[in-house]
């Protein structure tokens, strides 16, 4: 058997590790900011693993970590796969053996590629990111309390500190009086740091996940703050990209609100945390805190600077259209009543125009979570024709509207629990590998070509271009 090469005096056996065995050479990783030990490991096969160690005192947090990778590696999304896990080093550590994920860094890829190509990518994470967050959280992960009294006492953490830098009182104040606006939705699985930095360019042109060690259950807008901290410097259009294909480009003003908490708290208490690490650690956070506060304006605006539509109208799908007209309410319920569940004047129109391009499809799938009006099954591709007014478009608008008119609650009470189906149906197809897209009737008829070109942008996203039309 050819000896193993080992770097790391501390390792030199793995007892405890059955495939061991069959390892080549075993080379230590010192990049990133884990508590893990990680190396690269070598099969006798010519097979690369990536193994993690950690302390025997965190078998459970790790054995979770393990169970919950296990979930996301169900999500047909490209990532470092669960292999193995258990106790090594004679009961003095623990390991998670993962598959190896072949490519380069996606953070030192973005700057050499175009434009375009750099905003499709953040698309693409986007569309990774929602899958992951389509997980149905387990009652027994789900978390008991919200995480604003960590925040603020984190932030009380940065206030009595000895790294505080001029000017920060804006951010504080900032994140105490508008703390509320976070962990308003519903918690979902998070990777827990999510950025170019932990996601891995393959020689297909495509994107992996790695290093999931830092999930929780949490805010699913919290996994975005770290766009501004590490994502903005390497790429700005694949930080667009990502929010824009997670949002399906109808990004909602509260994620705005709550990204501003978070990006005014992690400007400053991540100065605080760096301080375990090296003074070139503190001084980056300092630079990523002042770029944070010109962005946002010293926090007098919620969508930053960088924020920009273009290149959603240069490389993306265009979704927005006109908004709601008030119905006039004494006629309204006379109206609804003529509104057909399927077959729809709008669902024709946008079937016979893919029709028209060559796409076969299912209509009405009822064994499919929501019943989606369209279904391109070759893609994988579930498609909903949406009305305005039952499906609440707009809702900060049209609620007014209804209150001030008949019948109020019971239009309220019956828009909301559609809108709480169409979440749940997306989350169940999410998590079941499909990719959901959502048009509004008016924007179908106005224009019926750009929501064909939504359809075949996000075979695009997924990488299945390639493979033609049915």
């Amino acid at each position: 058997m050819p000896q193993k090469r080992i770097d790391d005096k501390a390792f030199q056996d793995f007892p405890g590790i059955g495939s061991s065995k069959d390892w080549k050479s075993v080379r230590p990783i010192r990049k990133g900011w884990s508590g893990d030990q990680k190396f690269l490991v070598k099969t006798n096969s010519g097979e690369s693993l990536l193994l993690r160690l950690s302390d025997r005192q965190d078998y459970e947090a790790k054995k979770k970590e393990f169970e919950v990778i296990t979930k996301y590696s169900g999500l047909g999304i490209r990532m470092s796969m669960p292999l193995e896990f258990g106790i090594c080093n004679d009961g003095k550590s623990v390991y998670v053996l993962l598959s190896w994920m072949e490519g380069r860094d996606l953070e030192a890829v973005l700057p050499k590629l175009s434009e375009k190509k750099q905003y499709l990518l953040g698309r693409q994470a986007g569309t990774i990111l929602r899958k992951i967050h389509s997980i149905p959280v387990a009652p027994e992960d789900f978390p008991q309390k919200t995480k604003k009294e960590k925040k603020l006492l984190q932030l009380a953490r940065y206030e009595e500190s000895d790294v505080r830098i001029p000017g920060d009182e804006i951010a504080i104040r900032y994140v105490k009086d508008h703390i509320d606006q976070i962990w308003k939705k519903s918690p979902v699985y998070q990777h827990g740091d999510f950025h170019p930095g932990n996601l891995i360019y393959g020689k297909d042109g495509n994107i992996g996940v790695i290093d999931f060690n830092r999930w929780e259950v949490s805010d699913p807008y919290e996994e975005f703050h770290k766009l501004e901290s590490f994502g903005t410097e390497v790429s700005i259009p694949y930080c667009v990209g990502q929010i824009d294909a997670y949002f399906q480009d109808r990004i909602p003003k509260d994620f705005w609100e709550a990204n501003a908490v978070y990006v005014a708290h992690a400007s400053l208490f991540s100065i605080v945390w760096a301080k375990s690490f090296t003074q070139k650690d503190v001084d980056g956070m300092v630079a990523r805190a002042r770029r944070a506060f010109d962005d946002f304006d010293g926090f007098r605006q919620t969508v930053p600077k960088w924020y920009t539509k273009s290149f959603s109208e240069k490389y993306g799908p265009k979704r927005q259209g006109k908004k709601c007209v008030k119905k006039h309410q004494d006629s309204r319920h006379y109206n609804m009543q003529r509104i057909k569940s399927k077959d729809t004047s709008i669902e024709l129109k946008l079937r016979k125009a893919l029709w028209a391009k060559g796409y076969r499809y299912r209509k009405n799938v009822r064994d499919l979570p929501g019943v989606p009006d369209i279904v391109l099954t070759k893609y994988k591709i579930a498609i909903f024709c949406d009305s305005e007014f039952f499906h609440g478009k707009d809702w900060e608008v049209l609620k007014p509207q209804l209150e001030r008119g008949n019948n109020a609650q019971f239009w309220i009470d019956k828009i909301l629990k559609t809108k709480e189906r169409d979440d749940a149906a997306n989350k169940k197809l999410l998590y079941l590998g499909w990719t959901v897209i959502r048009f509004w009737g008016r924007d179908i008829l106005k224009d019926v070509d750009t929501c064909v070109k939504v359809v075949e942008e996000t075979i695009f996203d997924e990488g299945l271009a390639d493979l033609g039309k049915e």
